[in-house]
């Protein structure tokens, strides 16, 4: 491949994981809440939500859970802060963090010539 064909399709996948995760950032809060919150992602943000409100690695605050790392949702829980009681703002600001966290990687990729 030629290396303008390279940079273009590159380009083209940055361009198009940017704009997917922008879509979902900015849904309207019937399907955010609801379609990219399937498996994981609910667990992961109902441990966030959880831990900030004083419980440890618990979905519901009852149940104590273990089958996620705590490194992602300890780096969400002060985003359910900042959203106080709106947990549809707390995904969005959660979202944004990883659309900033992909940024900040690909950033760091091509500044070093990777």
């Amino acid at each position: 491949m030629t290396r303008k064909l390279l940079f273009a399709l590159s380009t083209s996948m940055v361009l198009i994981g940017l704009g997917a995760r922008l879509e979902v950032a900015f849904r309207t809060s019937t399907r955010l809440s609801v379609v990219p919150l399937q498996d994981d992602s609910y667990y992961t943000q109902s441990y966030a939500r959880q831990m900030w409100a004083g419980e440890f690695f618990s979905v519901n605050g009852e149940q104590l859970g273990n089958a996620y790392h705590p490194l992602y949702p300890i780096l969400c829980a002060p985003l359910h802060g900042l959203s106080g009681s709106n947990p549809v703002l707390g995904i969005r600001l959660a979202v944004l963090y990883n659309v900033t966290l992909f940024t900040a990687s690909l950033w760091m990729a091509a500044s070093t010539g990777v």
